[in-house]
């Protein structure tokens, strides 16, 4: 009897931190406005593809992981909102209601991480202590990378989700390699694991040093196959466009600059120098925890410093790659490894006194970021709202206005993600989405064109629209962050913008050719 109230009580405690996540997953969702297009629409779109036996023509992370999962949760999502619709096909119905179904796959990847983080847990508590499993699922609340992007359907919350499983998986094999006995079907399933997670975004990439928690290149070479078979497998949807994403990864890595531009080599020092502050500025908690890494080494036993070792080469090759593209949620793969050295380093908090201090360290550290990312998250996610209620106040006015809105870029109504989304589809819903949204217009930026969903538009076409006397009002990001906007600025006046920097403000301008 008080061995179960002794399991149901853990089990309850390590119940605590998923919890938590769910409800700032939904908390964040709410207060950060409607979906972005720029990559949730592209996926939603491609997951779309999939159930209408298309290949997706969005390749970029790849991705097609995450795509899947978008075709298998649009299916019940749909029949679930049937009552609402009406036996509407499943193609209308999500191009009808785009937000609703974006809502449900944000909140599965949001029930997955939870769902990892418990399982985490308890692999961990398995492996070594209560308090260990503890130290591994707060780590996760005090990653600031988390708190930014689980309110997103990006490839980041199902990496965030992978990186917990993979901690969890790992946890006897880390933390008790003198009892764990290895075996070849265990190799086999972490290869398959490290595949799903590679083709899920090129940005894990670092997770492949986990096979060093493996003994013997025999069992390492097993992992490698079956992460292989894994990858051609989960790929198999965009086979055909292997030659072009090779290319696209080829770029990433051989150019200085964020995906793929700049000159071929490495970065500067002076832009290495100036992402560094933005990171740090924005993540402190990655930068200082790999300090705190190497400088504890020599405090550990050699079944730690192992771990650790291990830990700290993932989130150095991390940290090298977000320096290039600082991008703050591309560290959220390699979370499950943070927690993976924290849980190592506190199972042995009742060791020699050097290990004593190096962990009461450690859990003050944690105690501060969780602290910190408390705060920080909420400006952030306060910010975000109050840009979005003045952006779409904006867009609200004018739509009042009586002229003809053309959206480009950045420009947050659900018209423009459907068209940025299906632009990564190679335009497969172009007819449909003409139909269920007529006369709508955007300007590309960098085409320098006007365009409907089907394809540009003639000067004709353009000219009897102003003919009519109809006046054209362009809304989207400030035209000062472009180079090139292909419109002359004295043919632009400002109607109206809002204030929330260069990246979150958006501005109308009333067009008047000359």
């Amino acid at each position: 009897m008080q061995t179960r109230r002794k399991i149901a009580t853990e089990t309850a405690v390590l119940a605590v931190v998923p919890c938590l996540l769910i409800l700032a997953g939904i908390a964040l969702r709410a207060m950060t406005g409607p979906f972005e297009a720029d990559p949730d629409y592209a996926y939603l779109l491609n997951g779309l593809s999939l159930l209408t036996f298309h290949a997706p023509g969005h390749y970029d992370h790849p991705g097609t992981t995450l795509q899947i999962i978008a075709a298998l949760v649009i299916v019940p999502a749909w029949l679930i909102s049937a009552p609402l619709h009406g036996m509407t096909g499943v193609k209308n119905a999500v191009l009808s209601n785009p937000q609703y179904f974006l809502h449900v796959i944000n909140l599965v990847l949001i029930a997955a991480d939870a769902a990892a983080a418990f399982y985490m847990g308890r692999r961990i508590r398995a492996a070594a202590n209560l308090g260990a499993a503890l130290a591994a699922q707060i780590s996760v609340l005090g990653s600031y990378s988390v708190m930014i992007g689980l309110n997103r359907v990006t490839p980041e919350p199902l990496l965030l989700a992978c990186g917990l499983l993979l901690a969890g998986y790992l946890a006897p094999a880390a933390l008790q390699p003198e009892r764990f006995v290895q075996t070849r079907a265990y190799a086999t399933r972490l290869g398959a694991l490290l595949g799903f997670i590679i083709v899920t975004k090129i940005t894990a990439i670092p997770l492949l040093a986990t096979v060093f928690f493996l003994r013997g290149r025999h069992f390492r070479l097993a992992a490698a196959k079956a992460g292989a078979i894994a990858m051609l497998v989960l790929t198999f949807p965009i086979a055909v466009h292997y030659p072009q994403m090779m290319k696209w990864f080829a770029r990433l890595f051989v150019y200085s600059g964020a995906y793929g531009g700049g000159h071929i080599g490495v970065p500067g020092a002076s832009n290495i120098w100036d992402n560094f502050l933005l990171l740090f500025d924005q993540t402190p908690e990655i930068f200082v925890i790999f300090v705190f890494y190497v400088l504890s080494f020599p405090l550990w036993r050699d079944t730690t410093r192992r771990v650790v070792a291990i830990c700290a080469l993932i989130l150095g090759v991390s940290i090298l790659m977000v320096l290039k593209e600082p991008v703050v949620r591309h560290f959220m793969p390699i979370v499950g490894s943070i927690a993976l050295a924290n849980a190592a380093i506190l199972s042995q908090w009742s060791a020699r006194p050097p290990a004593r201090i190096g962990g009461g360290i450690l859990a003050l550290l944690l105690a501060l970021g969780i602290g910190r990312n408390a705060f920080a998250a909420s400006a952030w996610a306060q910010d975000a709202w109050h840009a979005q209620a003045d952006n779409q106040a904006l867009l609200a006015k004018a739509t009042t206005a009586g002229c003809q809105l053309a959206f480009y870029y950045e420009v947050n109504t659900q018209t423009y993600n459907l068209g940025f989304g299906d632009e990564y589809t190679s335009k497969r819903f172009a007819a449909d989405l003409d139909r269920l949204y007529p006369n709508t217009l955007f300007y590309d930026v960098f085409g320098h064109r006007f365009q409907t969903f089907t394809g540009p538009i003639s000067s004709k076409d353009l000219n009897s629209r102003l003919a009519a006397g109809r006046c054209i009002y362009l809304v989207g990001s400030l035209p000062e962050r472009f180079s090139d906007f292909g419109i002359p600025q004295r043919e632009l006046a400002l109607v109206m913008r809002t204030d929330h920097g260069q990246g979150g403000s958006i501005v109308a301008y009333a067009w008047r050719p000359q």
